[in-house]
């Protein structure tokens, strides 16, 4: 895990601002590394959508990425509905990926897990009109709060984030243990990919790496990496 960590840093260093033709925002990109490939995944936006996401902020925040030259995916947290419009935000990442030649599969949406309550969930209706376009949906934050084996059943989700709570301290905790051995063996079932988020200790890593856990996100395997 050592070597993966330090190859990964290693291509996670602040990219040029430059390259971008204005940038009103502060940008920041969270990586997901594929620890068994030691190459980077993804690359998790930091920035919220603002109220108007149709006012260039897409279109910026898909060519900041692209700067990085590493990403082969590009990870977006969708607001809460109610708070913006989630067709709106949407609508605005995929125009502006059309437009710079991202293809929409290299694209996935995560859903906050405030809108996993079960026949709550706004969001989920509005994925249903778009899931046929070719992106991936991620269940954020999974095992915290809400987020719960239900939401797989609402969400039918291509991924889902285990929570840093339950990934702190997991190679001395036999609880901790047996929930994320449980949630693997969902996962697989039903063809899931598993993201083990906040992963900070080599012994977390190593844990997890046995467990079949390729997917990390945290300080262990890679630094954030800013714009």
């Amino acid at each position: 895990m050592g070597t993966t960590a330090s190859a990964a840093r290693s291509i996670t260093q602040p990219a040029d601002p430059g390259c971008l033709g204005r940038d009103p925002y502060s940008w920041g990109f969270d990586p997901i590394v594929d620890v068994a490939r030691e190459r980077m995944y993804a690359q998790e936006a930091l920035v919220p959508p603002p109220a108007d996401p149709g006012d260039g902020w897409a279109l910026d925040l898909i060519q900041a990425a692209r700067c990085l030259e590493v990403a082969a995916r590009l990870t977006i947290d969708l607001p809460r509905a109610g708070v913006h419009d989630v067709a709106r935000t949407m609508d605005a990442i995929l125009e502006a990926a059309q437009l710079v030649g991202l293809p929409v599969g290299q694209i996935i949406f995560e859903i906050p897990n405030e809108e996993w309550v079960p026949g709550q969930a706004v969001i989920r209706h509005v994925l249903a009109d778009y899931r046929g376009t070719g992106f991936a949906v991620a269940l954020d934050h999974f095992g915290a709060s809400y987020a719960g084996l239900g939401a797989l059943a609402e969400f039918h989700p291509d991924m889902i984030k285990i929570d840093s709570f339950l990934i702190e301290g997991i190679h001395d905790s036999r609880s901790k243990q047996a929930a994320v051995k449980g949630i693997l063996s969902v996962a697989r079932d039903l063809h899931i990919d598993v993201v083990a988020m906040g992963v900070e200790e080599v012994d977390e890593a190593s844990w997890l790496q046995a467990q079949g856990v390729r997917l990390m996100q945290g300080p262990y395997v890679a630094a954030l990496c800013p714009i």
